[in-house]
């Protein structure tokens, strides 16, 4: 197939490339409950060669479209507690208006980006080496209610109890971080959601990505409307095509069972992670 012009990342490349990278990233990392993205970046500086800022914003289009898949199925299987991920989502819209901004002007040149990426990618790697694996578990969200300052929801016929204000601070937060760089919210929502709130994963993870798709779709309209002369507008097909096989990815990772053991392939990640992260931190010195 002829290749395509990509005007904004000024490459040229097959279209199905993007759609297999997409649909292959999301597929693996939908197994250890990221979507992919935290790969994608890497991909698309270091083999595509796409190094401006607007490659953080069209990472964020990735972020958009492959999330689908497993909303749909948690909001189908009743584990999908839609406070928690509203009450995320609109603290993070907020911080979809910092980190754009940040990136453009802190991190506009592709050395220091690589340095805190990579710092931000080897925590991400240990996370992947330390946490549990995921394994399906019975129970529906039920009995969700709550006001300005105390929320809760019953699942697997526990009722758990959270702090709304919290919740939407650890989404503005996430929303800087994941904004600034171009990378989901899960590997910062969910850590904050089990660890710090002791909610249960099976109930915390589809909000998660809500949250990601409502914050992904904030900043790649702050980005597309900040006035940087074009450096920072995402490229929307390569976005596009990125997310169509992302959501493909997503659809059929939230269905089967990876024939790898769950621990190995959190393991084979992270290592594939934290090497990424170890040749940015020492290019981005």
């Amino acid at each position: 197939m002829k290749g395509v012009y990509f005007p904004v990342a000024g490459i040229e490349l097959n279209p199905l490339i993007p759609v297999a990278v997409g649909f292959t990233l999301s597929m693996l990392f939908g197994q250890v409950g990221l979507t992919g993205s935290v790969a994608l970046l890497p991909f698309m500086i270091s083999v595509l060669g796409f190094t401006s800022p607007a490659v953080s914003s069209t990472s964020l289009i990735y972020n958009i479209t492959t999330p689908l898949g497993g909303i749909y199925s948690y909001q189908r299987e009743r584990r999908m507690p839609w406070r928690i991920g509203l009450l995320a989502a609109s603290g993070g819209v907020i911080g979809a208006l910092i980190g754009p901004r940040i990136r453009i002007t802190l991190l506009a040149d592709i050395g220091p980006f690589k340095f805190f990426f990579g710092a931000l990618l080897a925590l991400i790697a240990l996370r992947l080496f330390l946490k549990a694996p995921l394994h399906s578990a019975p129970g529906v969200v039920e009995a969700s209610k709550g006001s300005l300052t105390r929320a809760s929801f019953s699942f697997s016929n526990t009722t758990y109890t959270y702090p709304p204000p919290l919740v939407a601070a650890a989404g503005f937060t996430a929303g800087i971080i994941s904004t600034t760089f171009g990378i989901g919210t899960g590997f910062f929502l969910v850590p904050f959601y089990t660890a710090l709130l002791g909610l249960p994963i099976y109930a915390v993870a589809g909000p998660a990505l809500f949250s990601t798709l409502v914050i992904s779709t904030a900043g790649t309209v702050v980005y597309a409307t900040l006035n940087s002369g074009g450096l920072a507008s995402p490229d929307p097909l390569l976005g596009l095509l990125f997310g169509t096989g992302g959501v493909i990815g997503g659809f059929l990772s939230a269905r089967i069972q990876m024939r790898i053991r769950p621990h190995l392939l959190q393991k084979a990640l992270g290592i594939f992670l934290l090497l990424w992260a170890l040749a940015y931190l020492i290019q981005g010195l």
